[in-house]
């Protein structure tokens, strides 16, 4: 990386600034990731695709913005969970599906604050909570 400068951060354009950041992570802190395909500022993951700013995770597909996953789809801003789908803001969850700001739960789907709802119960609240609910 060029020696950056308070001139020269003054003068690049947004994508030269993420670039810089993500270069400059790489200086500090090592990737460290094995057997990925399209991860980004993530680390130490293990065979993993499609992950975004995620760390210790392993055998994930389409997660981001979470730590120490294990198995898990399309989870996202979650913690320690392990062989889980469509599960967002959860911490130590085992075996979901489908769960939002769950804590602590194993084998369960349909989940919201760790209280179960029929499947267009949940369908309706999530779509409730964030319109591009897809």
């Amino acid at each position: 990386m060029n020696k950056l400068t308070k001139d020269k951060i003054i003068e690049m354009s947004v994508d030269e600034i993420d670039n810089a950041w993500v270069e400059f992570q790489s200086t500090i802190r090592p990737v460290n990731n094995i057997d990925c395909i399209n991860c980004s500022d993530s680390y130490n993951l293990i065979n993993c695709t499609n992950l975004r700013y995620c760390d210790k995770c392993e055998g994930c597909f389409n997660c981001g913005d979470s730590k120490g996953l294990i198995n898990c789809h399309k989870c996202y801003d979650s913690i320690n969970l392990k062989e889980c789908i469509d599960c967002n803001c959860c911490v130590d969850l085992i075996y979901c599906n489908f769960c939002t700001y769950c804590i602590g739960i194993e084998h369960q789907q349909y989940m919201i604050f760790n209280i179960q709802f029929e499947t267009n119960e949940w369908l309706d609240i999530m779509h409730r909570i964030n319109p591009h609910f897809k």
